[in-house]
């Protein structure tokens, strides 16, 4: 790039010639300044990575993630694919969803919790071995592990159960600098649980004392279940709505987690492929999706299921204690929030109204004003 030469001033000698040249960015000195406010690192990241050199090393690290991840799948013959990101159905997990409104389909969407339903109907299609890096959005809470907006790579490949995935985890992450070497620790959920926690869960898990015991250990625990107290929501079966039952022991699934350092990391299952006992399962778990359950009617042959947090595999490599470290740009509570509904106000969407772009100028602290590009829509009388 060409230096920019120094417009000419009033003060500047007519006879002489100036040479000097400004050279964009050469008025800022990144080694003078340090940034370490939060709050101004993550809403101003321009600033943060123009100071801060490690976290620009941070997201490189990220892209090197996942490549990795994206290669490691690519050698097992698996085929990345692409879903849709918004649907009518919210499923594929449990998570509230974010709405939104098709103008011409006249229609609520839900933007996607998770990629699983899309990906396992492509199975029954005949890709046998397939997985998908993309974004994933639950209107929920945030925390240090928790973003509304966040990374996954899901996986499903036919003819495979949770043991192979098993294995598959340890060697993607056995191939990691940090010391992932397997066998990992496994824990059984019901003989680990009772040996921790000094209890003791009935063999019966459909009897009703086995629903009255679980109630009573987790007010003792002091854990916190939503009513009902189903036996499903209280061992946590809920949360395995779309997983095969346990070939060998009663009332559990075929299903593991990985928790490293306490993160939960991977989540795997040998998938349900009985349409019959997927639509009398339980009610609470999740809409129920025809177009899915149809699918499984043509045949959905045996396969297991996979998922990866890649946000929380990245705070792991980069020794990151906060979600926000590992992604760009983060949510963020508004600054300003009356300005903020101010420009919720101002949009309102009218069917085959033009669409027109406005600025809002909106005066931050320290004097500094953000430009918020916002689309207003504005009725066309003409």
């Amino acid at each position: 790039m060409l230096p920019r030469q120094k417009p000419a001033t009033s003060s500047d000698n007519a006879s002489v010639k100036k040479n000097d040249a400004w050279i964009p960015g050469s008025g800022r000195n990144p080694e003078a300044y340090v940034l370490k406010d939060q709050e101004i690192r993550y809403r101003h990241r321009c600033l943060d990575l123009m100071l801060n050199i490690e976290v620009r090393h941070i997201f490189k690290t990220r892209t090197k993630v996942i490549s990795y991840v994206r290669r490691f799948l690519d050698n097992l013959n698996c085929q990345e694919v692409e879903t849709p990101m918004m649907s009518m159905i919210a499923g594929g997990a449990v998570a509230r969803p974010f709405e939104t409104y098709h103008n011409d389909l006249d229609e609520i969407l839900f933007m996607r919790i998770a990629p699983e339903l899309s990906l396992k109907q492509l199975v029954v299609g005949g890709f046998e071995r397939v997985y998908e890096i993309g974004k994933q959005f639950r209107n929920e809470g945030i925390d240090l592990t928790h973003n509304p907006e966040f990374t996954t790579c899901e996986c499903y490949i036919a003819y495979e159960d949770y043991n192979d995935f098993m294995e598959m985890t340890e060697n993607m992450l056995s191939a990691i600098e940090i010391d992932f070497t397997p066998p990992f620790r496994r824990i059984e959920m019901i003989e680990d649980l009772e040996k921790m926690a000094g209890i003791n869960i009935p063999k019966d898990l459909s009897s009703d004392e086995a629903n009255k015991y679980l109630a009573e250990a987790c007010a003792k625990f002091e854990i916190k279940c939503p009513p009902p107290l189903t036996t499903a929501r209280l061992l946590d079966k809920i949360m395995s709505p779309l997983a095969k039952w346990h070939r060998s022991k009663p009332g559990l699934t075929e299903r593991f987690e990985l928790f490293v350092n306490k993160f939960e990391l991977c989540n795997a299952y040998t998938e349900l492929n009985d349409p019959e006992a997927r639509k009398s399962g339980d009610d609470e778990a999740m809409d129920l999706d025809e177009t899915f359950c149809t699918a499984l009617e043509y045949g959905l042959p045996p396969t297991a299921g996979w998922g990866m947090g890649t946000d929380r595999l990245v705070m792991l490599l980069t020794d990151s204690q906060n979600i926000k470290e590992v992604i760009l740009f983060p949510a963020m509570k508004p600054q300003n929030k009356s300005q903020s509904h101010k420009i919720h106000q101002s949009i309102k969407f009218k069917k085959s109204s033009p669409f027109e772009y406005n600025q809002i100028l909106v005066d931050f602290k320290q004097s500094q004003l953000n430009t918020i590009r916002f689309l207003s829509i504005k009725w066309n009388s003409d």
